[in-house]
């Protein structure tokens, strides 16, 4: 067990999580219904955090793709920074060589609506390093027609759905918060993840 003393849990700016009381003859609005979806979110994130710090979990390990700028990542779970899950379905391939618009090279949140402008090619140098990097991104999904919001005849859309992703981004350089990526965290800090030590149980006494 470990005994040295815990890490201090303090945020700047925290404040306690809220969930929605409901009341006989309340008016419900929308930020009502959400509450509680915030609440249980940063409830799962802030227990991410604090007790497993972040990294790779399973999966995502990265191979040789078919063409010579490209890779493929496997399936993973991955938790990032902030306590935000991010799930990788699927084997993907990223070309090393392109980028979006939003200068990620995977962003299935990313807005298509112009499909020439979608890829743009990128000139990488051989000699240099570069690292994948991935972060958890949403996506808006489902739209559905809004009757009644304004006098014309033109139905106005909205989306009626999020869904978790996340966006693959190539770096040229690491953040400032890497500036030692082979340093290990101590329990209870943002950094490698952490597998907590638990106790042996106490060995039992044979009875008589």
């Amino acid at each position: 067990m470990d005994t040295e003393q815990p890490l201090s849990c303090s945020t700047a700016g925290a404040i306690g999580l809220e969930r929605t009381r409901f009341f006989p003859r309340q008016l419900i609005t929308p930020d009502d219904l959400i509450q509680d979806q915030i609440y249980f979110r940063d409830k799962l994130r802030r227990h991410n955090r604090l007790l497993h710090g972040w990294g790779v979990v399973c999966g995502a390990r990265i191979k040789p793709g078919k063409g010579d700028c490209e890779i493929a990542i496997e399936p993973g779970y991955i938790l990032g920074p902030y306590g935000d899950e991010i799930y990788i379905d699927q084997e993907i391939t990223v070309n090393l060589c392109q980028q979006g618009t939003d200068g990620n090279a995977i962003s299935p949140c990313s807005d298509m609506t112009d499909p020439w402008c979608s890829n743009i090619r990128v000139d990488r140098q051989s000699n240099k390093p570069y690292y994948l990097a991935v972060r958890f991104a949403e996506c808006q999904t489902r739209p559905v027609r809004v009757v009644g919001t304004s006098c014309g005849c033109n139905d106005e859309c909205e989306y009626s759905r999020i869904r978790d992703s996340y966006a693959i981004k190539l770096l040229s350089e690491l953040p400032s918060t890497y500036a030692d990526p082979d340093a290990r965290a101590k329990p209870g800090e943002c950094g490698s993840l952490h597998t907590p030590t638990i106790p042996a149980p106490p060995a039992r006494r044979n009875p008589g």
